[in-house]
């Protein structure tokens, strides 16, 4: 059984603004892009300090 939910949805970059904007979901991390453009850093854990989340 999987960890996390999935969506199906026709438009990422809509669904996306939609639940982040709407919703207020948190983006914690995206795969690269097109050509390989790096994903962003998650955020730390709270309580633990930049750069460090064991």
């Amino acid at each position: 059984m999987p960890g996390f939910v999935t969506f199906v949805v026709a438009d990422l970059a809509r669904s996306k603004t939609w639940y982040v904007d709407v919703l207020g979901f948190v983006v914690l991390t995206e795969p690269p892009g097109p050509g390989g453009a790096g994903a962003p850093t998650p955020p730390p854990l709270p309580g633990h300090p930049a750069g460090t989340r064991s």
